[in-house]
């Protein structure tokens, strides 16, 4: 499987290559060089939502959950430690 994906993204790196060139050159002919990069901001915008959507997206805020639930653990284990040295000192 790993193989197929490889070789499928690698298909679409090459083809936007071949193609980027030509749609660039027709929407500046259309619309001039700002709109033409706003056009493609707002394309590199959609794609990097679409990227953080469906290859990152749920798992990015589960491991933010569970390392804010281990920081808190440590604090609380820290607090405790803390309170221990503090009855050794007075003895």
């Amino acid at each position: 499987m790993n193989d197929s994906v490889s070789a499928l993204y690698q298909v679409f790196y090459n083809f936007g290559g071949m193609v980027s060139p030509i749609i660039g050159a027709a929407l500046y002919d259309l619309f001039g060089y700002g709109i033409t990069m706003n056009i493609c901001a707002l394309f590199i915008l959609i794609m990097a939502v679409v990227f953080l959507v469906f290859n990152a997206g749920k798992d990015v805020f589960k491991n933010f959950k569970e390392q804010k639930r281990i920081l808190e653990e440590l604090k609380t284990m820290k607090k405790e430690d803390d309170g221990i040295e503090a009855v050794k000192s007075e003895m």
